[in-house]
């Protein structure tokens, strides 16, 4: 039975992220720990007696990270931390090319915009600096402009942000 305190969890999460992990935030009170590692998702709970339950996987990490041993824990392919134009491809992927708050078209940081189009940016929908997660599932691309109107606007800020730009009533994120 494997048992960490919440300074070592932190530190853990933090070595999983640097080995490629995508780190979630918890859903519930009773999670320490979600991650996807290799296309899996892992969660480690504690239940009302403080008991902890360590999936295999992340015994197996946490031993790996005691020896010293750094495994790929994402996919080579899809890897997104540091990567900012894989992360900005995958975004336009799962979004188009065009920004979120105004619909205008977007191109990739690596070749000049053709006409009509401006440089993709990345904005967290729930800024960093008021606790937002770092993965993916809260960034959206946006053009430059709106990316500065938003700046640390809370995500509800965004959203009528997104409906005054795009002048609609109504929404939909993805």
């Amino acid at each position: 039975m494997m048992y960490l305190a919440e300074k070592e969890i932190t530190k853990f999460a933090d070595w999983l992220r640097n080995c490629g992990a995508e780190v979630i935030a918890p859903t519930n009170e009773w999670e320490l720990l979600r991650i996807v590692a290799k296309n899996h998702t892992l969660v480690a709970y504690r239940n009302s007696r403080g008991e902890q339950t360590w999936p295999k996987p992340l015994v197996t990490f946490w031993e790996q990270k005691k020896k010293g041993i750094a495994p790929q824990l994402g996919n080579p392919q899809n890897h997104l931390r540091g990567n900012r134009l894989a992360r900005i491809k995958k975004l336009a992927d799962r979004d188009d090319w065009q920004c979120w708050f105004c619909g205008r078209p977007l191109c990739p940081p690596d070749r000049p915009p053709k006409e009509g189009e401006t440089a993709a940016t990345i904005e967290e929908l729930c800024p960093r600096q008021v606790g937002g997660p770092t993965h993916i599932k809260n960034q959206t691309l946006a053009c430059r402009d709106c990316n500065v109107l938003a700046g640390n606007l809370s995500v509800v800020e965004k959203v009528v942000l997104c409906e005054n730009r795009r002048g609609m009533a109504h929404r939909v994120i993805k």
